[in-house]
């Protein structure tokens, strides 16, 4: 097929559906790349490279991050696995087994890992194919519990877990999104769900409460109930018809704790409730707990 043949089709794709923009490449030099490989003629043949986009800054974890080993590895395991199960030629092997141990030493690992890492991987090939008849024990798979990555605690408590068939994957709560924040606009507080808790301005005295909808809605609500002389169904109500205090406005309403997953809703209210010890609450909340009042 020729050159104006591909385009002419490509604008025939193209122009079918404005939401889907068709590609093509071109082969050049005898090399053409194909997702992350590099197709290269050789006579009547096609060898198989790796292919890295010109872009790439050959960045990974750095040997100095605060992060778990096995993250840091992750990349070159990856590399590696690629690097021995692909049917590369010995100078395209030679030339991504260098560009490994060069990504390796921009980010400040010593290059020896990536010899251990190839051995490692091709000896699993080897095995690979040699049989495939291996062990079948059946392993009980060990419960996973996630931690942050504390190296001083979690190291000592490996070995507890390991003793209690429970292995601790780590998580690494220092990323840059946490330090930077969100760009999004931020939702008002009104417009939240979770905790709430309303203020009298006479006696100071405060209501708890939960909401799976917005603060807005649900003191509206209460509000209502003042208004509609119903002091049974809110005890917000009972404080403004029943004591006189009517210094409950917008102003009172706050957002205690922010709380999408609606089964925690019950215990973070309980747990306010019990706390303060004089709220306006007619009830304790829906858990009874004396660790919440021991809490203060």
């Amino acid at each position: 097929m020729k050159k104006e043949d591909i385009q002419g089709m490509l604008n025939v794709l193209n122009n079918r559906f404005e939401s889907i923009k068709f590609t093509y490449e071109l082969e050049k030099n005898g090399i053409l790349p194909f997702l992350d490989l590099e197709l290269q003629r050789a006579g009547d043949k096609i060898e198989i490279g790796i292919y890295h986009k010109p872009t790439s800054t050959m960045r990974t974890i750095t040997s100095d991050s605060y992060c778990p080993i096995q993250h840091k590895m992750a990349a070159y395991h990856s590399m590696v696995h690629r690097l021995c199960r692909l049917p590369l030629s010995v100078a395209n092997f030679k030339k991504e087994y260098e560009h490994i141990k060069e990504v390796a030493r921009i980010n400040g690992f010593d290059c020896g890992i990536i010899d251990k890492l190839i051995q490692k991987h091709s000896q699993k090939v080897k095995k690979w194919s040699l049989t495939t008849l291996f062990s079948q024990t059946i392993r009980e798979q060990k419960q996973r519990v996630s931690l942050t990555f504390a190296p001083s605690v979690t190291n000592k408590l490996k070995q507890v877990f390991n003793g209690h068939d429970l292995e601790i994957v780590y998580r690494n709560d220092r990323k840059l999104q946490s330090l930077l924040g969100s760009t999004k606009d931020k939702t008002d507080s009104l417009k939240k769900s979770g905790v709430y808790t309303i203020k009298c301005q006479v006696c100071e005295r405060r209501y708890y409460g939960q909401t799976k909808r917005s603060l807005e809605e649900r003191f509206k609500e209460h509000l209502q109930c003042v208004r509609l002389n119903q002091p049974q169904r809110s005890a917000v109500a009972s404080h403004v018809l029943i004591d006189g205090h009517e210094g409950i406005d917008k102003s009172s309403l706050q957002l205690l704790k922010q709380v999408n997953d609606e089964r925690k809703l019950d215990a973070y209210e309980a747990y306010y409730i019990q706390r303060d010890g004089n709220a306006l609450n007619l009830d304790n909340g829906n858990i009874e707990s004396a660790l919440f009042r021991l809490v203060h």
